[in-house]
Parts: structure tokens; sequence; C-alpha cells
């Protein structure tokens, strides 16, 4: 019989203790945190049908419930997002996606459509391999192990690529060549595609219909641009709020202010989950693929309140390379830099034409010959030509000394002006003004753009706001880095520079 039991029947299990209620505190500060969140998100999972089957089948893929400390939400002012369900810390994990769940090129070789694209051929980057790999799956339909996912992924971007022609139009004239080399490389790739259908119908793969087949490859392409990581470790640190400029004594930022696009690791993947976080320049993030927990991690540097939205930055890049390679323009971005061209410096420091000219920049420099401008492209001063909002890079007032130095000088005169030395006060105050001039005058021309774009009658569509925005940080930057080159001035100046008039041209 059973210890303690008289009649020698089983007894039935103790009754569980009673469930602690919470306090009425408790049930303050929750009704507190749900009435501040009314209005500023509203869940994704009771409003858009794609998203429980999608978390039900990342948990069955190996995500843990601790893994990803958010959800997915609505924002006012971003749109689709992911709130933070807790607070986090400096040194917390914001998502971390099984291995099972990555798509990678190694995941894609592994199977017959694969074999087709051997990782010994160069051909075949590894965005092109996931980008077939996701027009195949996209083309199974719901018999694809990655339905759950497609279904989440939109239908269309908002990158140039997906313009109209009237949009297009709209683009800076320095931007519409970045959009067009773009091009240039989707249609490539494309050709590569259409150059495996007949080994992949041969394998009886499913393939799009004709009709659509570029259209598809297109939205392929993108959802990997897009959202694809690097399988190596990466930190992207937030901008600092001091740029390394030349006004501001430091060196050169960026990359000289290339508008050729981001230049890709060539290990990627394609991480679900992890692509629904926005992206934003203030936050510092850091991660990669971690070989013990054989899973992608991202650990972010910046803390984050529970309730509000969570973000991880995809990389120091510019409005340009944000519009052109990810499809939006964050307002007022810390890393945007503006890139001057060489002709139209020169043009302006070679024209007879004196008028609206500060007396600071009366002296005319004629001496831009054949023999300078090859001493500066073997220097590397004729591209790569940009300011910051803190004022011109190293690069760009290098360039500018050079073209007010005359070709008489001394070999050691023009080492000091390579190594970034001011060589006298005067002849730097010529330099910064007529820089300043060439601030004015891509200030009034972007001006200009934002007011014939708005006057042109255009509907205000997605693509015609971000081109708005675009031009409105690039007006911000140039009067934030034309007023700084006019402090620089004003401590070279003897009266200072005010006299000059050079304030009121950044009003």
């Amino acid at each position: 019989s059973t210890s303690g039991s008289s009649s020698g029947e089983l007894q039935a299990p103790a009754a569980p203790p009673p469930a602690r209620r919470r306090g009425r505190s408790h049930r303050q500060r929750g009704r507190k945190w749900r009435r501040r969140l009314a209005g500023q998100t509203d869940s994704l999972c009771w409003k858009d049908p794609t998203v429980l089957p999608f978390m039900r089948w990342v948990r069955r893929g190996g995500l843990s419930r601790h893994a990803a400390p958010f959800e997915m939400a609505v924002f006012a002012d971003t749109g689709r997002g992911c709130r933070a369900t807790r607070t986090l810390k400096p040194g917390d994990v914001v998502v971390s996606v099984p291995e099972a769940l990555l798509i990678t090129a190694e995941t894609v070789r592994a199977s017959a459509l694969g074999a087709l694209m051997p990782s010994s051929d160069g051909r075949f980057s590894d965005m092109f391999v996931i980008a077939v790999f996701l027009l195949v799956e996209r083309a199974r339909g719901e018999a694809s192990k990655w339905a759950p996912y497609l279904r989440t992924l939109p239908t269309t971007y908002s990158t140039p690529a997906f313009f109209s022609e009237q949009e297009l139009r709209l683009l800076p004239e320095d931007l519409q060549a970045h959009v067009q080399a773009q091009a240039r490389e989707v249609a490539e790739q494309f050709s590569l595609f259409q150059s495996l259908v007949p080994a992949m119908r041969d394998l009886n793969l499913p393939l799009p219909d004709d009709a659509t087949v570029f259209n598809d490859w297109k939205w392929a392409w993108f959802s990997v641009a897009t959202r694809c990581v690097s399988l190596h470790n990466t930190k992207t640190a937030a901008a600092s709020s001091s740029s390394n400029t030349a006004a501001a004594g430091g060196g050169d930022t960026m990359s000289g202010g290339s508008r050729s696009g981001i230049q890709r690791p060539t290990h990627v993947a394609v991480a679900p989950l992890l692509d629904v976080l926005n992206h934003h320049p203030a936050v510092s993030v850091h991660g990669g693929f971690n070989p013990h927990k054989r899973c992608y991690e991202i650990v972010t540097d910046t803390p984050c309140r529970r309730g509000s939205q969570l973000f991880i930055c995809y990389g120091p890049h510019d409005s340009e390379t944000l519009l052109v390679e990810y499809g939006f323009v964050p307002p007022s971005n810390p890393n945007d830099v503006f890139a001057f061209e060489l002709a139209q410096l020169r043009s302006y420091l070679t024209t007879p034409e004196k008028r609206q000219r500060p007396a600071c920049a009366q002296h005319v420099v004629s001496d831009v010959g054949a023999k300078k401008l090859a001493w500066m492209e073997a220097h590397g001063l004729t591209d790569g030509l940009t300011c910051t909002a803190a004022g011109p890079t190293w690069r760009l007032m290098v360039c500018m000394r050079a073209l007010h130095q005359s070709m008489q000088e001394p070999p050691s005169k023009w080492n000091m002006v390579f190594e970034g030395e001011m060589l006298s006060a005067a002849s730097e105050e010529s330099s910064l003004c007529h820089l300043i001039i060439a601030h004015a005058q891509a200030l009034r021309r972007c001006s200009d753009q934002l007011k014939a774009l708005k006057s042109k009658g255009v509907p205000r569509n997605y693509h015609v706001v971000m081109i708005e925005q675009l031009l409105q940080n690039r007006i911000e930057l140039l009067r934030a880095s034309g007023k700084a080159c006019v402090r620089t001035i004003s401590e070279l100046s003897h009266p200072p520079c005010e006299s000059h008039g050079l304030h009121a041209l950044f009003a």
C-alpha cells in the first residue's frame, strides 16, 4: 500500500498551490505601458495574416523564445518594424537566427539547383546563387519549405530600379549615373540567369512565366540585395557627431564620397526574421555567424527601452546609397556626404568673371594646366572631393590648395600641399573662399531642383517623397559645411570675414 494510506487506495495528487495574483501596482504599470503604446504602434500579429504562420515557422526551425526580444509592429514614422518586448542593454543579443533558417550559397549548392552554379565558377556570386534559389522557391508556391518566409517579403521594392521613367527623371543627375550602373548590373545578372534556364528545365525545376520573368528576377535580386548580411563578423558603429574633416582638423571621411554604390561582401546569407529590423544611423551593433551556437547573431551596443522601436544599423551609408541600394531616405542622415566635381571647381577658378566674388577670392587662378592636373591625378586628387556636415574633407581641401598653388613653386612646397599642410593664412583664406562659392552654387542648384520638383505637379507618392527628402538632406549638409568653412575663415581673417558677406550665403 501507499505510504501514509490506511485504506490501501492510491491517493490523488495534491492540488497545485493557487496562482499568485499580481498586485495593483503591476496592473497599473501594465495599463500605463499599453496606453503609451496606443497610437504609436499597432501589432502586426493580428493585422497581417502572414505574420503568425511565419513566427510559428521560425519557432519550428529552432528559434528559441528568447532569441528575438521583439514583435513585429507598424510605426507611424517608419511603417513596418519591430517593437522591443523587453529593455535591451549594450551587449544584449538583438536576434539569433539558427543555422537551419539561413539561406546561404552553401544551402543552395547542396541541392540539384546548386549543382548548376558551382563555387569554382567565378561568375556565380553568393548573391546571384541565393537570388536564383528565391526565384525557384517562389515559383513552387505553397509546396516550398520556405513559403511562410517568402509570403512575408514585399512583392515590389522602393529602390529606383522600380521607379517609373517619369520618377527616374526627377533624380539628381549625379545619382542617375549610379542608378544606371545598378540597372546594368541587374541586366547582366539576368542574362546569366537565362543561360541556366535550359538546364533548369531539364531538372524539372519550377520557373516563373516568360512574360514576367524579368520582373520576377528583379524581385529576387533586390530581395537579396536589400536584406543580405555578411557571414563574417562585422561592426556597424553609430555616426559620430564630429566627422573627420579638414575644417575640423581631421582626416578623410567615408570612401571619398563615391557614388558607385556599396562594396558588397562576398560571403552573404539571407536571415529570416533579422531582415524585419529597420535601420537607424545612430545605432551601433556588431554581428556575425557564431560557430559555437551555430547561429547568426546581432548584438547591440546601444540601449533600447521596452516598447520602443528596435533598430539595427546597416552600415555608415549616405542617403544616396540608402536610396539606391535599400529604397529609403532617412531625414538628417549624419553619414551624408556631398561630392564636388573637379570640372566644376576648375570652371569657377579659371573664369575671368569676378562678380559676386568676395574680396578674398578676387584673385583668378589661371595656372590649372595639364601639368598640374597630371600631378593631381597621380596623387588621387581628381575624385572623391567631398564635404560632410562638419566641413570639407581632407582630400577636398588638399585639392583646393593644389588648384591655388603655382607650378613654379619648389617641390618642398608641393610636398607640403600633398601632406595637407596650410602654406599661409592668405592662400588658405583664398582656397576656402573659392570653396564657399562652390558650396553656394551647389546649394542654389539643390534648392532650385527641390522647388521645381514641388511645382511640377507630380503625384507625391513614396518615390517622390524620397527624392524630396534626398534634396532636403543635401541642402542641410551644404549649409552646415559652408558655415564650417566661414567659421574657419573667421579665425584666419584680419579683419573677420563678416565684411566679406559670406555668412549671408548660408542663411
